[in-house]
């Protein structure tokens, strides 16, 4: 994510992320995949002000 984001930006580095993120919540019930559109986008911006990807797998553990 930070090379994208080093080349693209903080927003299209987010969307790039965002993609594979949703595309693995398309089979669950249509209101989780909502939420993880929302989740996606914290965790995208987490990762980045933080440098690591850590933060962001323990909250989606801890919320799972």
């Amino acid at each position: 994510m930070r090379g994208v984001n080093r080349t693209l930006g903080p927003v299209p580095a987010v969307l790039v992320m965002l993609f594979p993120y949703l595309m693995i919540h398309f089979d669950k019930p249509p209101l989780e995949t909502c939420g993880a559109l929302i989740a996606g986008v914290v965790l995208g911006v987490l990762s980045l002000r933080t440098g690591s990807t850590s933060g962001g797998a323990g909250l989606h553990i801890a919320v799972a």
